[in-house]
């Protein structure tokens, strides 16, 4: 997906910015990043980038399965949330793994590149550091979607196992509702 809003389209001029998703559910993110850098140019590319995703990864009704609050579990049935952001014009980065107990991963990510020396914090280091600086967790974070997704896992492995003891399946789709397939990834 390629998107500056299509409306905004024709007022945009050689040389503007630009946001770029490569997955469906990354519109809103592109969206809401493009509009902000169209409307207001004193919007830096990185608050653009944050604010996308975030609007993404908050939204469980957006139909997405890969990122944020309505993601799906680990086979504990823990949200982990990944999440990485960088600004190239200063070579600065941040970076989140396995932070469990939140509903958005980005903005850890963000408060990483901008206030420590260090650059990536993974499981407990992480949700530990977004405590330290004030973002406050969301024990409530696995939609009762994700469960029942987690439980039609566990049921679609059990069989296949059952079958002579052998995964007769080895990919790691669902299918869903709508008759659309899960495929679990996550980029945006």
């Amino acid at each position: 997906i390629i998107s500056i809003m299509e409306n905004e389209r024709r007022k945009v001029k050689v040389g503007s910015p630009l946001a770029v998703a490569t997955w469906w559910f990354g519109r809103t993110a592109v969206e809401i990043a493009g509009d902000l850098l169209v409307k207001d140019e004193r919007t830096s590319a990185v608050d653009a980038v944050e604010k996308g995703i975030m609007a993404v990864e908050v939204d469980p009704k957006d139909g997405n399965f890969s990122v944020g609050y309505g993601g799906c579990t680990n086979i504990l049935g823990k949200l982990q949330l990944d999440a990485g952001i960088m600004c190239g014009r200063v070579n600065e980065l941040g970076v989140v793994m396995g932070l469990e107990d939140h509903r958005s991963s980005i903005n850890v990510a963000r408060s990483v590149m901008d206030k420590d020396a260090h650059n990536i914090y993974v499981g407990e280091g992480a949700k530990q550091y977004a405590e330290r600086v004030g973002i406050k967790s969301n024990p409530d974070n696995v939609t009762p979607e994700a469960r029942e997704l987690l439980q039609k896992y566990i049921q679609k492995s059990k069989s296949n196992k059952n079958n002579n003891n052998q995964t007769t399946d080895s990919s790691n789709e669902l299918k869903l509702g709508n008759g659309s397939k899960l495929h679990s990834h996550d980029t945006i």
